[in-house]
């Protein structure tokens, strides 16, 4: 069986270790000062090499010939790590071994001095993962640790674990990493695997990494089990998941400027191939981008997907829009992905999501009269939901118009509980539900009630047969 890249090209030493300087610096300072710490914590996202430190710090404080504060990987104690057949390391998953007991054996092995080197490391992986019971018992061993014990806590999710826990340890933040040094990695191993992909494939594979350096080689590596030593752009595109950077700006731009053509571009991204579920996650993730950085004046993050022309640009869009609009435009991307996992018409949750926004700026921006009392409520009592503006059925109304038998005799009653009208359509059929949220009800005569569309393309949608039954 191959090794992975990830695996292959482990770093070995501190030096070898990508971007984590504040890290690395510190650590090699406490090396050399002989004052290492009896208890760490790791934490940041995944495949950022928190694992890899901890085994390398497992390795300098073993090593019998440390220079320069590395480990040196010739004596017995650093290859024996290296291979993993050192007896005194002990790496723990605690997604995996998480209970009362595996914390009590751990207690018990503790007491006893190391077999051969000078400290027993514990590396506990996932740590967040420990039960409450669990941590209570690893607090009592990192109040009162033993000399020769070193405890290295790594986690993904630091939030997680009890303050007592995080005040026992030194905590170091990994930080993704950015696209440059994300290229050099990449471009680095490409070299050393004797394969030839061009700059922009690099900056590809780079960019979708997102930061982390583990994701990065998986690429890579997915390319590289093509056993070709030429690799071009085409190639790349091929096995790689899209990345839209250029049509997620285009239709922000559309979105916030021209209905119409935001909605003629969403009817593109299909005819173009585009899966439009990959489409709005990465939109959403991009919307959260600019509304954090609107709020916090820092847009960084955006360095590990867009080129700086791209990122200047989205800076400046961002400013097109109020805070609320950003975070109202995420809360319906984050509908729609949900809805886009079951939609009949593919292209549906996002065309909603252009009216629908759309619809809320316009109401925002020009905020409809006060509501009347005049023919809207039930006699004698006041309607939950009464907020429509004045809708006159001109003729374009009563061509897209929808007429459909109900048992209400009050035009008031329908207006009083629309919402839960939708919501019993929706439970019937969704698609329908979306449709009929678009229109408003303009009047009851004879048990039937007629709805008004404002626009032509949601009338066009229900009139078909399979939703109009």
């Amino acid at each position: 069986m191959s090794t992975t890249l990830y695996r292959k090209y482990r770093p070995q030493t501190f030096g070898e270790l990508v971007y984590q300087t504040h890290v690395v610096q510190t650590l090699q300072n406490q090396l050399g000062g002989g004052k290492v710490a009896h208890a760490y914590l790791f934490s940041g996202p995944r495949g950022l090499g928190k694992t890899t430190v901890a085994r390398i710090l497992a390795k300098a404080v073993n090593c019998q010939n440390l220079a320069n504060n590395e480990p040196c990987n010739n004596c017995s104690s650093c290859l024996e790590i290296t291979s993993g057949n050192n007896i005194d390391l002990i790496e723990i998953d605690a997604a995996s071994n998480r209970g009362i007991e595996d914390i009590r054996e751990l207690r018990e092995q503790i007491k006893y001095a190391p077999v051969h080197n000078k400290y027993k490391v514990y590396i506990i992986d996932e740590v967040h993962m420990l039960t409450k019971e669990a941590f209570n018992a690893l607090l009592k061993t990192l109040e009162e640790p033993p000399a020769h014990a070193l405890f290295i806590l790594a986690t993904t999710e630091a939030h997680k674990l009890p303050e007592t826990i995080v005040s026992r340890c030194q905590h170091f933040d990994f930080k993704k990493v950015p696209l440059a040094e994300m290229m050099g990695v990449v471009g680095a191993v490409a070299l050393k695997e004797g394969v030839n992909i061009p700059p922009e494939a690099v900056e590809q594979i780079a960019r979708l990494s997102q930061g982390h350096v583990r994701d990065a080689l998986s690429l890579l590596g997915q390319i590289l089990a093509l056993g070709e030593k030429d690799i071009s752009l085409v190639t790349i595109n091929a096995f790689l998941p899209q990345q839209f950077s250029e049509q997620l700006i285009a239709f922000l731009k559309l979105l916030l400027t021209d209905e119409a053509g935001a909605l003629v571009f969403v009817r593109q991204l299909v005819e173009d191939g585009i899966a439009l579920e990959p489409f709005i996650k990465q939109l959403l993730e991009l919307t959260r981008l600019l509304m954090v950085g609107r709020a916090t004046g820092n847009f960084s993050e955006l360095d590990l997907l867009y080129a700086d022309v791209q990122k200047q640009e989205l800076i400046e869009l961002s400013k097109t829009l109020p805070q609320t609009g950003w975070l109202e435009l995420v809360k319906l991307l984050a509908v729609a992905i949900q809805e886009s996992k079951s939609a009949e018409i593919a292209t549906l949750p996002l065309e909603i999501l252009v009216i629908t926004f759309v619809e809320k700026r316009k109401k925002t921006n020009n905020p409809p009269p006060p509501p009347t009392n005049s023919g809207s409520a039930v006699s004698g009592s006041e309607p939950k939901v009464v907020n429509q503006p004045e809708i006159k059925p001109t003729e374009e109304v009563k061509e897209s118009s929808l007429v459909a038998t109900v048992n209400s005799a009050e035009l008031g009653i329908i207006l009083n509980q629309w919402l839960e009208i939708l919501e019993s359509i929706r439970v019937y059929n969704h698609s329908v539900a979306a449709f009929i949220k678009q229109s408003h009800p303009l009047s009851l005569a004879d048990n039937v009630l007629t709805l008004g569309f404002q626009h032509s393309f949601h009338w066009d949608q229900v009139k078909e047969r399979k939703y109009l039954d």
